[in-house]
C-alpha cells in the first residue's frame, strides 16, 4: 500500500453485519460494559466464573493452574525483548525480533501449541527489540509499533496477516521502545502507553483504530517504560502494572476505562519491577503476570541487558481478577528472568512464555494452564459478563448459564467512517460511509491520493470474489466474510489516484469468483 497517506474508518463493537456502520457515541463503552462486550468480537462465549478472586490453586472454586516446560522440536534462538501476541485469525502465537547474543533480530516465528516454526515473509520490519504488539480483531491482524533498532528508536507501525508484514502509513506516537500496549475490547481500540523516547521516559496515551490518535486523559500514570499491560475481561478494561519510572522500579496498578486512567486502590500486589510479562488468560478469566527485574538500571525495552545481575530478576507468578492481585501457589515454573515474551494461546487454551534474560538470553518455552471450561480454540472469547458502577478496579461478576456462538465471519468488523469521537485526531478523517437498508449498497467518499477501508454488502458470493471500480481506483487487501442467508460482505482497501477528478455516484461492484456474476454493492464520491 505504498503511497497511502492515511486509512480512516470506524469499528463496530457488537456482532452485526458490516454494512451497518455508524459513529460510536460517547456512551458506547458504558453500554458495552453493562451488556458484557465480546472479547475480540468474533466468537461470543459467556462463561460461568466462580471464585477467581482466590489465589490460583487455592481452595474456594478457583481454577487449578501450573507451569509446564514445553519440549518443541524446533525453537527460536535465545532472546529477550521480543514482541509476541496471539494471531486469532490464524490460530497461532506469533513472535518477532528481540535481542539475542549476537544483537538485534528480525525473524518471525509461530507457535502451534507444540512446536515453533520460522517463517520467511517477503517483507519484514527491521531488526528491533522492545517493540509493542497486540492483535486487532477488526482487521484480523497483529499490530506492531516501535522498538529500538540498530539506528536508534523507531516509530513505525506494521501489521501481520498470517503470511506477510505490511507497513502502515506514517504518523502516530513518537519513536520509543518499551511502551505498553493492549487491545481494549470495550472500546474496540488498541491502547498504548508510555515507553522510553529520545528525551527520556514517556507518559502519553495513544489509541489505534486504523490510525493513531493521541488521548488527553484527566488522570494518567507517571512516566515509565517496560510496564506490563493486558486486557482484563472481568472489568472490561486494560490493566497496567509497574515498569521503570524516574525514581526506580514501580509497583502501582492502573486501569484504563476508555477515556482516563484510574490508580488501583488495592494495597497488596507484586513487588516493584520492570520487564515483567503479562497477558490475558481466558481460561482463568483474568490477567497473569510473571517475573521481571527489580534492577532500576536495566530498562530500555530490550535495549540493554540485565548485565549479569541475576539476583534482581524474579520468578513469581501473580493473577489479577479486577478486585486485586493474588500470588499464585503453583508448582515450580520458569527460572527467574525479565524481558520474556508471553501470550494467551486460545487454540491450546493456555498461556505460552518464551525466552527472556537472566545472566544472558534464554530460549526455553513454558506453558501456564488454568483448568476451566472455555472456548475450544479459534478466536478468543469473553470470559465473563460484568457490570461496573464506576471506573475503579472493582466490578461485580454476572454468572449467566448460557453461551452463544456467533458464526465465524459474521462478527463485528471495521467499516469506513470518521475517527473515534472524544480523541484528538492523529490524522484527518478522509472518508465516511453509510448503509442503505439491512444489506443495501454502501456510499463512500474519499479525496484524491487517499485510501479508505470499505465494507461492501453482497449476496451469495464466494470467497474468491473481486471488487471493481471506476478508472483511477485500485482495490487491495480484499477479504470476504460470508454471512447467514447469503448476506455477505467484502472488505477491501480502496485507493484513489492522486490525479483523480472529482465525481459523484461512481459505481462499485462485486464479482463472484466462480460464476463471474457482478452486482452493484455501493458508490464512490471523489471529493
Amino acid at each position: 500500500m505504498a503511497g497511502i497517506r492515511n486509512v480512516s474508518f470506524e469499528r463496530s463493537r457488537r456482532p452485526m453485519p458490516l454494512p451497518t456502520v455508524a459513529p460510536r457515541p460517547a456512551t458506547r463503552r458504558l453500554a458495552a460494559r453493562a451488556g458484557g462486550g465480546t472479547l475480540w468480537s468474533a466468537i461470543v462465549v459467556v462463561l460461568v466464573i466462580a471464585g477467581f478472586g482466590a489465589p490460583v490453586g487455592a481452595a474456594g472454586g478457583a481454577p487449578a493452574a501450573g507451569w509446564t516446560r514445553a519440549a518443541p522440536t524446533t525453537s527460536p534462538p535465545a532472546r529477550s525483548g521480543a514482541a509476541m501476541a496471539y494471531d486469532a485469525a490464524n490460530k497461532q502465537v506469533v513472535l518477532f525480533g528481540g535481542r539475542g547474543a549476537g544483537g538485534l533480530l528480525a525473524d518471525t516465528w509461530t507457535w502451534n501449541g507444540t512446536t515453533w516454526s520460522e517463517l520467511s515473509p517477503a517483507t519484514s520490519p527491521s531488526a528491533r527489540a522492545g517493540a509493542s504488539m497486540t492483535y486487532d480483531p477488526a482487521i484480523r491482524r497483529l499490530v506492531l509499533f516501535g522498538g529500538r533498532g540498530a539506528g536508534g528508536l523507531l516509530a513505525d507501525t506494521w501489521t501481520w496477516n498470517g503470511t506477510r508484514w505490511a507497513e502502515s502509513p506514517a504518523g502516530g506516537p513518537s519513536a520509543r521502545s518499551g511502551a505498553s500496549a493492549a487491545y481494549d475490547d470495550a472500546t474496540g481500540e488498541v491502547v498504548l502507553f508510555g515507553g522510553r523516547g529520545a528525551g527520556g521516559l514517556l507518559a502519553d496515551t495513544w489509541t489505534w483504530n486504523g490510525i493513531w490518535s493521541p488521548v488527553s486523559p484527566a488522570a494518567s500514570p507517571p512516566a515509565r517504560a517496560d510496564a506490563s499491560m493486558a486486557y482484563d475481561p472481568q472489568a472490561a478494561e486494560p490493566v497496567l502494572f509497574g515498569g521503570l519510572g524516574a525514581d526506580g522500579t514501580l509497583a502501582d496498578t492502573w486501569t484504563w476505562n476508555g477515556t482516563t486512567w484510574t490508580a488501583g486502590s488495592t494495597p497488596a500486589g507484586p513487588p516493584a519491577r520492570q520487564g515483567a510479562s503479562a497477558t490475558y488468560d481466558q481460561a482463568a478469566g483474568g490477567v497473569v503476570l510473571f517475573g521481571g527485574s527489580s534492577d532500576a538500571g536495566t530498562a530500555g525495552g530490550g535495549a540493554t541487558t540485565v548485565s549479569g545481575n541475576s539476583s534482581s530478576v524474579m520468578a513469581d507468578t501473580w493473577a489479577w481478577d479486577a478486585t486485586g492481585w493474588s500470588e499464585a501457589t503453583a508448582s515450580p515454573g520458569p527460572p527467574a528472568r525479565s524481558g520474556a515474551s508471553m501470550a494467551y494461546d486460545a487454540a491450546a487454551r493456555d498461556v505460552v512464555l518464551f525466552g527472556g534474560e537472566a545472566t544472558g538470553p534464554l530460549d526455553d518455552t513454558w506453558t501456564w494452564s488454568a483448568t476451566t471450561a472455555g472456548n475450544a480454540g479459534g478466536e478468543p472469547a469473553s470470559s465473563s459478563t460484568t457490570t461496573s458502577s464506576s471506573s475503579t478496579t472493582s466490578s461485580t461478576a454476572v454468572a449467566p448459564t448460557t453461551s452463544t456462538s456467533v458464526p465465524k465471519g459474521s462478527g463485528a468488523r471495521r467499516g469506513p467512517g470518521s475517527a473515534a469521537g472524544g480523541h484528538s485526531a492523529g490524522a484527518p478523517a478522509t472518508a465516511t460511509a453509510t448503509a442503505n437498508g439491512a444489506n443495501g449498497p454502501s456510499t463512500v467518499s474519499a479525496a484524491p491520493g487517499t485510501a479508505i477501508l470499505v465494507a461492501l454488502p453482497a449476496s451469495g458470493i464466494d470467497t474468491g470474489a473481486t471488487v471493481d471500480g471506476p478508472p483511477g481506483v485500485v482495490f487491495s487487501d480484499v477479504n470476504v466474510f460470508l454471512g447467514p442467508g447469503g448476506a455477505d460482505t467484502v472488505v477491501a482497501v480502496l485507493t484513489v489516484a492522486p490525479d483523480a477528478s472529482a465525481a459523484n455516484g461512481l459505481p462499485l461492484s462485486v464479482s463472484d469468483g466462480t460464476t463471474g456474476g457482478s452486482q452493484v454493492a455501493g458508490s464512490l464520491s471523489i471529493t
